[in-house]
């Protein structure tokens, strides 16, 4: 889809009515001066709506792609797969009876791919799909957090305000989020807590690369999921 543009405010033919019918020079003065405010907050009005027309369409145009690209990407998953044995798919995480539901059949990553340019976007289901175009957008209106750093403090440390921007961006667009829990214990730096379809689920947001070479994001479902509130590094 095209880039979507501002609708601008179009000129049209002002009515005055009864101004002329004022006999107070100062008054009627007044009177078309308000006039002139309340046509030029409906000019603005209009421009409005009708952007926000086109951005409805545009954010329903993207959905259904989205969509369409996940039931894609799972129809190629259960193609590699044979019954009995593990997935031979190296492209996302496998379907797997330690993930709630056996997963979320690599949505997360399919919404990842398809991130835009921030973590905002104009609303949608909360599902894994939008879930992860949030995450790695945030992870592209960030970027100088990605950049290779000089020390391993000063990358887990990018990393972990990145990890943070993100959980508040998801919350902003309506999820439940926080950190995560490991099983040691730990509050983990790579992972986040989500809650997708109604269903609680914690995916690994960065590979284990060296902070010497860019950061790159992910959505890498594993288990299991334990919520920590957090409420993020806002905007």
């Amino acid at each position: 889809m095209t880039p979507i543009k501002e609708v601008k405010v179009e000129p049209f033919t002002r009515q005055y009515p009864h101004v002329s019918e004022v006999q107070d020079p100062p008054t009627q003065q007044s009177v078309r001066l308000l006039w002139d405010r309340v046509h030029d907050l409906e000019g603005r009005l209009q421009a409005a709506e009708a952007t926000i027309t086109t951005l409805v369409a545009g954010h329903n145009t993207n959905e259904t792609a989205v969509a369409a690209a996940a039931k894609q990407a799972k129809a190629a998953l259960a193609l590699t797969q044979h019954p009995g044995e593990p997935t031979g798919s190296a492209t996302g995480p496998p379907t797997s009876p330690d993930l709630p539901g056996g997963g979320d059949g690599g949505a997360g990553g399919v919404g990842c791919s398809a991130a835009g340019a921030t973590g905002h976007d104009t609303g949608g289901l909360l599902n894994a799909i939008r879930a992860g175009q949030i995450v790695c957008g945030t992870g592209n209106e960030f970027s100088a957090l990605k950049n290779p750093t000089t020390t391993a403090a000063q990358r887990a440390a990018n990393q972990t305000e990145l990890l943070l921007r993100m959980i508040w961006h998801l919350q902003l667009a309506g999820f439940t989020a926080g950190r995560q829990r490991n099983p040691s214990g730990a509050i983990s730096g790579d992972k986040l807590c989500v809650v997708v379809d109604s269903v609680l689920r914690v995916y690994d947001c960065f590979p284990g690369v060296d902070f010497t070479v860019p950061l790159t994001t992910q959505m890498n479902e594993t288990a299991p999921a334990q919520l920590v509130e957090d409420a993020g590094i806002p905007d």
